[in-house]
């Protein structure tokens, strides 16, 4: 009865008031933290992670405003820092944490967040989404400040898409609302901003004059963290007119202000760009100087693909000096990066086949805005107040099961996606061992680059293939008691060695791989009694699976799947269906269909 309660609540909030999903504009004043404010305008912002994590531990579940506040926080402090991934992350549970608050403001520096975070993850479509909201806000509440906000981003996806006439107008449109609400901590970001897209634009006498009125700007107001972008962008612009002097002393200006925040992976940018400089001018030994610099920076904060162009070079500068060994050290360093960043794009491929049902969550709250609209157009009188409620509480009951219906539909057949994709990833996998260009690569590799490095990846490959083999064949998961040891104990190897097969193979962690094989099984398990149309004993599959109890089996089968066992058993019952009323319409006529 509590579900009816909801929908009929809704409803009349949607007739009534005509603002349903939007914050509401009476939200009390947002939680802030002094302590990290302060540490987000003097640039601390590793210190900031620090002390937000500290007081996350400190934190209830039930403290929501408060949580999404540090999230969001965390979240904009590693994107200043250059951690994307972990940016986008943090700006996820901020996203799941929006549901369960009505801070308008909370809500809308969110989606702010998210924005920015999509935007240097390459997603556009997403940062597109998040911007529209933060436009839609913006114009109900007046805000001007998160209009400007709005319009930074929209300019960000048009220079991405290459839309440098498009970017433009946003940014001139953003630099205006900033001088309009005196926002001077901005008035340098605008100044950037404009600089870099009229460098795209190719009009290198107006991106000078913004970049340089962007500089003395940071310089007054102490943004160092902007203030490097603002080198590194007039750098690249005398690059572009080939003022190789002028581009190397902002880069060494750069150099020193990411020195004084301690960013290592600026530094090693601005030190890989000294060093393209140093090679132009073949001044090689310099250049390996700067090779050596970057490497330390990378060492901290790690970059793959800087790390591949970085030895890549090296490779040409130590050829160059005749210093073959070491040259021949950077081109299988930069092969092995290379091969690398090839198999973490298969896996961005794989990851983006994964947010397919984001997608799909979005157009939902998308379709449900433009009703909201349309229904605050269609208010009717008071007296028929009560049927309109009735009729709406239907068509949402109606639309909530058939979304949920299709819901569950769609990730049941991405699971069978994903199955066959694994299958067909592992024959491919089997079969490519056997061949004999492997064989000769391998002893090539190895006269080139020494025995070392290719004894450890193939020690690697073929004892991740043995343990496949092992618990393919011995159903080892089936064990409720199994543990490292044992699996240890059975491959003659040791702790890091399994570990490392495990995580350079497969991506995931040794409990992660067991639970992936009793997932497997408890599905085959599952589609077996479907077939049999057996009773399904959840207890019974969880122990005839390999878990030690129903919790952990609920937990696991749900993170792999995205279903509960119940719903997976459904979504097999319709597919059989689906099977026998196929086989029944395309059989031949006479033929017994059993």
């Amino acid at each position: 009865m509590h579900k009816y309660f909801i929908v009929i609540t809704v409803c009349f909030f949607i007739c009534v008031k005509g603002s349903f999903p939007f914050p509401a504009s009476g939200a009390a004043a947002s939680f802030t933290d002094t302590t990290v404010e302060r540490m987000m305008n003097h640039f601390l912002y590793r210190e900031a992670c620090t002390e937000i994590n500290r007081k996350l531990k400190t934190i209830s579940a039930k403290e929501v405003d408060r949580l999404l506040y540090y999230h969001n926080k965390i979240s904009l402090a590693q994107l200043r820092i250059r951690n994307l991934d972990s940016a986008l992350a943090m700006a996820k549970v901020s996203l799941s944490l929006i549901p369960r608050t009505k801070d308008s403001v909370l809500i809308a520096d969110a989606w702010r967040i998210l924005s920015y975070a999509y935007n240097n993850a390459g997603n556009l479509d997403s940062a597109l989404f998040y911007t529209q909201l933060m436009l839609v806000y913006a114009e109900r509440k007046g805000d001007e400040k998160q209009l400007r906000n709005a319009l930074v981003s929209m300019a960000t996806i048009m220079n991405q898409n290459r839309q440098f006439d498009q970017a433009l107008k946003y940014n001139r449109s953003a630099a205006a609302l900033t001088r309009k609400i005196h926002d001077t901590l901005n008035y340098a970001l605008g100044g950037y901003n404009l600089g870099l897209t009229f460098q795209n634009l190719q009009q290198y006498d107006s991106s000078l004059f913004y970049l340089k009125h962007a500089m003395e700007t940071a310089i007054k107001t102490k943004q160092i963290d902007l203030l490097i972008y603002i080198y590194g962008a007039l750098a690249d612009l005398y690059l572009s007119t080939g003022n190789e002097t002028e581009r190397e002393k902002y880069l060494l200006r750069a150099k020193t202000e990411a020195e004084k925040i301690g960013n290592s992976q600026f530094l090693a940018m601005l030190t890989c760009n000294l060093m393209q400089g140093s090679l132009d001018k073949k001044n090689y030994a310099e250049a390996i100087r700067y090779a050596k610099e970057a490497n330390f920076h990378l060492s901290k904060q790690p970059y793959p693909v800087l790390q591949v162009r970085i030895d890549s070079m090296s490779w040409v500068a130590y050829n160059k000096m005749g210093d073959l060994t070491r040259a021949m050290e950077c081109l299988v360093a930069f092969q092995r990066g290379k091969e690398m960043l090839v198999s973490g794009q298969q896996k961005e491929q794989l990851d983006k086949m994964a947010l397919t049902l984001d997608v799909k969550e979005k157009d939902l709250t998308i379709a449900n805005q433009n009703l909201d609209i349309a229904q605050k157009k269609r208010r009717i009188e008071v007296l028929s107040l009560l049927f309109v409620i009735a009729v709406l509480m239907t068509v949402a009951m109606f639309i909530y099961f058939v979304n949920m219906r299709s819901f569950r539909r769609q990730l049941f057949l991405k699971e069978k996606e994903l199955e066959q994709f694994a299958a067909d990833v592992h024959n491919w996998m089997e079969w490519r061992d056997t061949q004999k260009q492997d064989i000769e690569t391998a002893e090539a590799m190895k006269h080139v680059a020494g025995d070392e490095i290719v004894n450890e990846v193939q020690m690697q490959a073929a004892l991740f293939t043995e343990l496949r083999e092992v618990f393919d064949k011995q159903k080892l998961y089936l064990d409720p008691e199994l543990n490292l040891k044992t699996v240890i104990r059975i491959l003659g190897t040791n702790k890091k060695y399994l570990y490392q097969a495990i995580s350079e193979n497969s991506n995931i962690n040794f409990r992660a791989f067991i639970n992936r094989y009793r997932v497997n099984e408890a599905k085959r398990i599952i589609e077996d009694c479907v077939g049999s149309s057996s009773e399904i004993d959840i207890t019974t599959v969880s122990s005839a699976s390999g878990f030690n109890s129903t919790v952990s089996f609920f937990r696991a089968f749900k993170l792999f799947t995205g279903l509960t066992p119940k719903e997976y058993a459904n979504e097999t019952r319709k597919e059989a269906r689906k099977r026998l009323i196929d086989y029944d319409v395309f059989a031949e006529p006479g033929e017994d269909n059993i």
